[in-house]
């Protein structure tokens, strides 16, 4: 029962709905009409850059995280990926999952489906992805780390070179970025970990180079195969349910090591820290040292 009518948020138009959640009324609800009462909100957001709803739709999913799990919120904007697949909602009705959400999970989850729900006619490949970096540069997201690490466990070379350039956002929040992973391992998100790890040696930054070789390490102990996969993600898909990432040559784990031996050596040397991590990275990549 809303405003006093028996009614189901199913049964309401776009306008009551909208008008709910503007007077936030909605905190009455159980939650099983909370949640509904959500997704009917949520076309409002179709063109966020213009709509006045944007503001009160980030407040009901504020208060909407209160009262619902990370892995139901999570199934939420993986139902919102789906009607975007099908044309029914653009990318922006992700926003909630990008900027009031803080589990690590849900925010990089929804980053990677708002960069590849580009459509053709939004510019080149990277033009949204170069858009989510722009949010993290104005401290948009409640957790840029989650943000910034979802975009980099794509693994495409191009993505990564981007955010290359804006790594020392993220530099604050490496407890986040560090500990996400996918189960698979990225050729490029290796190769950009490493030279994150190396830069940070080359700055003296002991501290951050001992967080990097631990993620370095957690990545390599969650992956479920010893394959190194290189792949690009298809961005402007004219069908957003065709397949999004575009394989290219794989190799394992052992000959990507290999090609990177001796420069982990060196920077086994680098390292003076109190409690050393190069060691234990070395140990678990199977990397002998004298």
């Amino acid at each position: 029962m809303i405003f006093g009518k028996k009614k189901q948020p199913s049964e309401m138009t776009q306008q009551e709905v909208l008008a709910i959640v503007k007077a936030e009324k909605y905190k009455e609800l159980n939650d099983k009409h909370l949640v509904e009462l959500f997704c009917l909100a949520l076309p409002s957001l179709q063109f966020a850059r213009s709509s006045e709803y944007v503001k009160p739709v980030m407040g009901f999913y504020m208060y909407l995280s209160t009262r619902i799990s990370s892995d139901e919120r999570k199934s939420i904007g993986q139902s919102v990926a789906r009607a975007m697949e099908r044309g029914e909602l653009t990318q922006y009705c992700l926003l909630p999952f990008l900027f009031p959400e803080n589990d690590p999970g849900v925010v990089s989850t929804a980053a990677i489906d708002f960069v590849m729900a580009q459509r053709p006619d939004e510019g080149d490949d990277l033009s949204v992805v170069r858009e989510v970096i722009e949010m993290i540069r104005g401290g948009m997201p409640f957790n840029p780390g989650a943000v910034f690490g979802g975009l980099l466990l794509m693994g495409d070379k191009r993505v990564c070179e981007l955010l290359w350039e804006d790594r020392f956002l993220a530099e604050p929040h490496m407890p986040v970025v560090v500990k996400m992973h996918s189960g698979s391992m990225k050729k490029w998100t290796l190769e950009f970990f490493l030279d994150w790890l190396e830069d940070a040696f080359k700055r003296d930054e002991q501290n951050l180079a001992g967080v990097v070789a631990a993620g370095l390490v957690n990545y390599r102990r969650c992956a479920q195969s010893d394959v190194v996969e290189d792949s690009e993600r298809v961005f402007n898909r004219p069908i957003l349910s065709e397949f999004g990432v575009r394989p290219l040559m794989p190799q394992s784990f052992g000959n990507f090591v290999e090609e990177h031996k001796a420069r982990l050596l060196r920077m086994l040397e680098e390292e003076t820290g109190d409690e050393q991590v190069m060691p234990l990275l070395l140990q678990y990549w199977d990397v002998p040292v004298k």
